[in-house]
């Protein structure tokens, strides 16, 4: 399970390259991704990156 924190959410919404990279790893390997204290599970769509 992968937490992100928040500059890397930052990161991501500014498209910094290596977060997208990262994220789509995560993605790709079937990480549960879960953001900060509120661990909410998000979905993503990876292939309309």
């Amino acid at each position: 399970m992968a937490c992100l924190e928040t500059d890397f959410l930052i990161a991501l919404i500014r498209k910094d390259k290596d977060a997208l990279k990262k994220l789509k790893q995560l993605v790709e390997k079937g990480e549960k991704i879960i953001i900060g204290h509120y661990n909410r599970i998000i979905g993503l769509e990876v292939e309309s990156w």
